[in-house]
């Protein structure tokens, strides 16, 4: 596992995306650096996957070597850096957004835009990735401002229609398989009971 997280793979030199591998590994070194992966080819994607198993490396640590507990737990709190708070879309404010190194938002970023193949997010819309968080889902309701605007974003991702491209909401084509666990979302964190 700690391979995974530290070893970058060779560079197989995918012809769609020919300055890196085709899917794994890529910019950990910005990971590091920065704790999110700036303005590249899947920053959105690699930064929230990269949190999430930051997390569950820090549960594996935490029972067999639980010096390392702490760092990896801290370090999946990455996804932070790249939710920005002035970026307003669809009625909601707050979302993941693209940065470069200095922190602000890249030029001419949308969070209804997937850009698919070798743009910000990867087979999710910026404003469907916040969902791949349920690791830390007490945090991400208090940054979407509360229950209420969280479960509004919940059933935003149901209505048709909401992309700008070939991939998103309206056709939920997350990758991470929503429909697994976005109810659960509702029934305990939301504390609302799903409507039928």
């Amino acid at each position: 596992m700690k391979t995974n997280v530290k070893v970058v793979p060779y560079n197989d030199f995918d012809v769609a995306d020919h300055l890196g591998s085709t899917t794994e590994g890529q910019s950990l070194s910005d990971w590091y650096k920065h704790g999110y992966i700036p303005n590249f080819r899947r920053a959105i994607s690699r930064t929230v996957e990269y949190a999430l198993t930051d997390f569950s490396l820090s549960k594996v640590a935490n029972l067999l070597t639980p010096d390392n507990f702490e760092k990896y737990l801290n370090r999946s709190a990455g996804w932070q850096k790249i939710w920005h708070r002035d970026i307003k879309r669809l009625n909601f404010k707050k979302c993941f957004s693209t940065h470069v190194p200095s922190g602000t938002t890249a030029v001419g970023f949308d969070p209804l835009d997937c850009g698919e193949w070798i743009s910000h997010s990867y087979e999710a819309l910026p404003m469907e990735y916040a969902w791949l968080i349920a690791f830390d889902i007490q945090t991400l309701i208090t940054l979407m401002e509360g229950s209420k605007y969280a479960e509004k974003r919940l059933d935003m991702k149901l209505v048709p229609g909401l992309k700008l491209n070939s991939v998103g909401s309206g056709g939920t084509n997350e990758i991470e398989n929503p429909e697994y666990r976005q109810h659960i979302l509702r029934d305990s964190a939301l504390k609302t009971p799903r409507k039928n």
